[in-house]
């Protein structure tokens, strides 16, 4: 069986005998189409070439068709976008006054594949879409199969995994039909990725090891190098992390021969991940940043999003704050300039719109739909923009009202704080002061989470401030009866006319007063317990049942209680969050009885160690599921 490395000698070997110009240009744009991801000197010169000619003999079509390819090297080999999207429409302008179909659907489909590459989601699904209508409708054979490769592509990152199976499938018949090899092994890969998402590990192995064979026998390099990748991803998923970097490196290896600037991020990408994983921070903050640094110079936002979301979360994972700020404010702008993940839904609506304009065949309506939809996004996208900047202020003013994360730290002896909320903003907070040598601590959980959880702890983190710092109340029972008393006054919450008590918005809470000095603490509680663990056995001290606010109970009472300490002894406070989280196999609650025994067990390590953990077991435990609600953990070493 000839290789594409066969195909493309003998393509040589006609150019060497070859004497008429338009025939050679025709033939040199072929060969730089067919060259594309074999070898990138090839391609990019047969393109040069097939453009010089085809200018000196006053060639159009031929002339465009070489700026498309010259183009795709700009942007594939180069990351040089700017000149890419130039020669693109130098090429448009040609197709369009020649009325060639089947160039202006080119056209359409690059500009496309180069959008997506660069976060432009909306354009990119319209772009592919309307290539895909063309090469449709005139039956392109050859175009027709990269037009639904790229759709699937899109959908897969969209994690629309039915769409995405439905479209590679599609393009792996059509590869077949038309005998290209490489778009074969490029939809072998697609859908070997897409098992993986669903959860066939093994099947999606054996895909990703037939694509490397096959890339490996056609000696198409730039296909080894992403089935490569794609192995590596499967063996993380397997949990073998030796292998899984082996094959990253490999990749990353042959990227780096191609200069495939895309690819080499997205093996810095994997590999951040991998380390992440493998509990080696140094080692995940130094691959990251290398693909940070490519992903800034060629501005492709998406993955540049990724990296700066990952080394947020590494920063704060090792306790250096300032560093997880920069990066996740960075990733919060990036975001908020692409349309964000909250406009997904619409990025699928523009395929159903395509194919209801389709069907009508209606030019004039189609225009008007179009017209709509990009008026409709445009406000959406502002819309968006607004709000996501408007929490993430909110998100500032809440981070500056929670005390540092330190003082529990520098109040208590020692201590640590696992804080996850669900948003941007979060309905649970952890409040400290120090009144007459006695710190006082509090976990709280707010009605809610999100937007109307933050506007919740705003309040009390103020009321709280307010009896304690400023009245002078020092007896947890006594604080708890005056919030209660407080909160029900800010929220109207008194029974009307009609028998009803208004909102029964508040909150639950433990809150705790040590006395370091006589080896004391006092603690009351609203519905959430205090935790003690003591030679590795763990004692629960329930609370009232009565929740803060909320004028639907009675007679409400807030008592105090009083435990001796002894040296080591490891106090916990936490609300629902962590507990009631979905997961596992089956998709069932973590349990209060999981989340005890996880204390126990955890309770002798060292506090930083203890917080890594709690972390690790919940996202091992989500695996994949939406956060349920806010989570937070506080434990304190006496």
């Amino acid at each position: 069986m000839n290789t594409i490395n066969d195909e493309i000698d003998q393509l040589m070997q006609k150019l060497n005998t070859s004497t008429n110009l338009q025939e050679r240009v025709d033939m040199l744009n072929h060969l730089s189409w067919r060259a594309r991801t074999f070898s990138m000197e090839k391609s990019e010169n047969a393109a040069q070439e097939a453009l010089h000619i085809a200018q000196s003999i006053f060639y159009p079509i031929g002339l465009a068709e070489a700026k498309i390819n010259v183009a795709f090297a700009r942007y594939y080999y180069h990351a040089d976008y700017s000149t890419a999207f130039q020669m693109m429409e130098e090429a448009y302008e040609i197709f369009e006054a020649h009325q060639h179909e089947r160039g202006i659907g080119q056209v359409y489909g690059f500009r496309g594949l180069m959008l997506w590459a660069i976060g432009e989601y909306e354009k990119a699904f319209n772009y592919v879409n309307q290539a895909l209508t063309i090469f449709e409708k005139h039956q392109f054979i050859e175009w027709m199969p990269w037009a639904n490769y790229m759709l699937g592509s899109f959908y897969l990152e969209l994690k629309d995994y039915n769409q995405a199976k439905k479209y590679h499938e599609k393009s792996a018949k059509l590869f077949e039909q038309t005998n290209d090899i490489l778009g074969q092994i490029t939809s072998i890969i697609g859908l070997g990725t897409i098992y993986l998402a669903l959860g066939d590990t093994q099947l999606a192995l054996h895909i990703q090891e037939e694509a490397l064979n096959i890339s490996v026998t056609q000696r198409v390099k730039t296909s080894e190098a992403r089935a490569l990748a794609e192995l590596g991803i499967v063996y993380e998923k397997l949990g073998n992390y030796e292998k899984s970097i082996d094959y990253q490196l490999k990749s990353l290896a042959l990227r780096i021969q191609l200069n495939n600037k895309q690819g080499i991020i997205t093996c810095h990408i994997n590999l951040g991940q991998i380390y992440q994983q493998m509990q080696q921070p140094e080692k995940s903050i130094e691959a990251l940043k290398q693909g940070y640094v490519i992903a800034k110079d060629i501005k492709t936002k998406p993955k540049l999003m990724k990296i700066c979301q990952q080394l947020a979360q590494i920063y704060k994972e090792v306790e250096k704050p300032w560093e997880a700020l920069q990066y996740f404010e960075e990733y919060m702008q990036v975001k908020t300039d692409m349309m964000g993940e909250e406009n997904t839904l619409q990025l699928k609506n523009v395929q159903a719109v395509f194919q209801v304009e389709k069907a009508k065949q209606e030019a004039e309506i189609q225009k008007l739909k179009n017209v709509e939809l990009r008026k409709a996004y445009e406000q959406i996208e502002a819309q968006t923009r607004n709000i996501i900047d408007s929490i993430q202020y909110a998100k500032r003013i809440q981070d500056a009202i929670l005390p540092p994360a330190q003082d529990i730290e520098r109040y208590a002896d020692n201590g640590f704080i696992f804080y996850e909320p669900k948003d941007i903003v979060s309905g649970d907070f952890y409040w400290l002061s120090k009144k007459n040598n006695k710190i006082i601590i509090a976990a709280v959980d707010c009605t809610g989470h999100g937007v109307p959880g933050a506007f919740m702890v705003v309040m009390a983190n103020s009321l709280l401030n307010q009896i304690v710092n400023e009245n002078d109340v020092e007896d947890p029972s006594l604080i708890l009866q005056n919030l209660d008393q407080k909160v029900r006054d800010a929220l109207h919450q008194q029974r009307n006319l009609d028998g009803d008590y208004g909102t029964h918005d508040g909150m639950d809470l433990i809150l705790i007063s040590l006395d370091l000095q006589n080896g004391e603490v006092t603690f009351a509680g609203a519905r959430n317990g205090l935790y003690l663990v003591r030679n590795g056995q763990l004692t629960e001290f329930r609370t009232s049942k009565y929740p803060i606010g909320s004028n639907q109970y009675e007679n409400k009472t807030f008592e105090a209680q009083k435990i001796k300490l002894q040296k080591q002894d490891m106090l916990y406070l936490s609300t629902d969050g962590y507990q009631d989280q979905f997961g596992g196999q089956n998709k069932r609650k973590y349990m209060r009885k999981n989340f005890k025994q996880l204390l126990v067990n955890i309770s002798q390590s060292p506090l930083s160690e203890q917080a890594k953990i709690l972390k690790a077991d919940f996202e091992t435990w989500k695996n994949g599921h939406e956060q349920t609600d806010d989570v937070l953990v506080l434990g304190i070493r006496i």
